[in-house]
């Protein structure tokens, strides 16, 4: 009984994008129905793999959204989350995509439709473009290297020049219009990222002050900047010849009833 609330709830939480529904009426029409149902199908098998990995660890599901060039599962997890459970989350779905195909590929002989959309679909999801897995999976990477900020405002930027690059090469190449479309969505998805960057950042800091995080490694900062944390770290900061505990400086910056 768990198990069909679980799956209700999933369902309720699906949207499909009006440009969606305008595809699959036009596919329906004109005679290729049958090949959007195999590439609407790795998609849905794909996001299978994300829906997985978040019910795992009890990720709450906000939205399943599909879109006429793939699926976007967004989860309501917190932002300090451990970059390992983020990084499995985020590898399910290519992995679940994968494995897919090669099931398929051993099952049917026929698979020159599957093969058609698989590559693309999957090699696109891994291009580091918000908000695409490869974005996900870079921005985990950059955040090993650096503070939570930093890492986000690279990825996002990182993201945005990749994307008017690929669009001037589809405008000078006069490539198809579709493409210009869908980078001209992520450039406007990057863009709305970057506009939430100050939000983001202090969401990230008022968790540490809201919730009991246990992290395991320590790390020492130079100055008094809650700004400059790491993900999966506990921090001290180094300034004016004294040693602050990260508690203190989220305690001096939240709570007004005490002083540091």
């Amino acid at each position: 009984m768990e198990k069909f609330k679980i799956i209700k709830n999933i369902l309720n939480k699906i949207y499909f994008h009006p440009f969606f529904l305008l595809v699959a009426f036009i596919c329906s029409i004109t005679g290729v129905f049958r090949e959007f149902t195999i590439f609407f199908l790795i998609i849905i098998i794909h996001e299978i793999g994300h829906i997985i990995g978040g019910l795992y660890y009890n990720w709450p599901i906000d939205k399943v959204i599909f879109l006429p060039f793939g699926g976007l599962t967004i989860f309501k997890q917190k932002l300090n989350t451990p970059l390992k459970e983020e990084s499995i989350v985020t590898l399910l779905g290519p992995l679940f995509q994968i494995l897919f195909y090669l099931i398929c590929t051993k099952l049917f002989s026929d698979n020159i439709i599957l093969t058609k959309y698989h590559y693309p679909l999957l090699f696109f999801n891994l291009l580091p473009l918000v908000p695409l897995d490869g974005s996900k999976i870079f921005n985990i990477l950059l955040n090993k290297m650096m503070s939570f900020k930093w890492g986000h405002l690279v990825s996002v930027i990182f993201s945005l020049i990749f994307d008017i690059i690929l669009i001037l090469i589809i405008i000078l190449k006069k490539i198809d219009l579709v493409y210009f479309l869908i980078f001209f969505f992520l450039v406007v998805k990057a863009l709305k990222e970057l506009s939430n960057h100050h939000v983001l950042v202090n969401k990230f800091i008022l968790e540490r002050y809201l919730y009991n995080f246990h992290f395991t490694k320590n790390k020492l900062l130079q100055n008094k900047k809650l700004e400059n944390m790491f993900r999966d770290y506990h921090h001290f900061f180094y300034c004016y010849h004294r040693l602050y505990s990260e508690e203190e400086l989220l305690r001096k910056r939240f709570d007004f009833k005490r002083k540091v």
